[in-house]
């Protein structure tokens, strides 16, 4: 995968901040992002777009806890 170094430092701080795997799967997405729009290099444009449509486990526990009375039925 070709990504520049902007990219890079993007998914760096993602990965220090929630988790490697995280990072490593955004990576993954952003590179398919990429294909699709007809790129060899993954750009910051690509991996923001990515991190904007899926969290991570903390994200996702903090939602949960933010709508749980919505979301559980009575």
């Amino acid at each position: 995968v070709n990504i520049k170094d902007d990219a890079l430092e993007k998914l760096t701080e993602i990965g220090v901040k929630s988790s490697l795997r995280y990072a490593v799967q955004l990576l993954s997405l952003a590179a398919q992002n990429a294909k699709v729009a007809k790129r060899e290099t993954v750009t910051i444009e690509d991996v923001e777009r990515v991190g904007n449509l899926f969290m991570d486990v903390n994200e996702a526990a903090e939602h949960l806890r933010k709508y749980e009375e919505k979301l559980m039925y009575h």
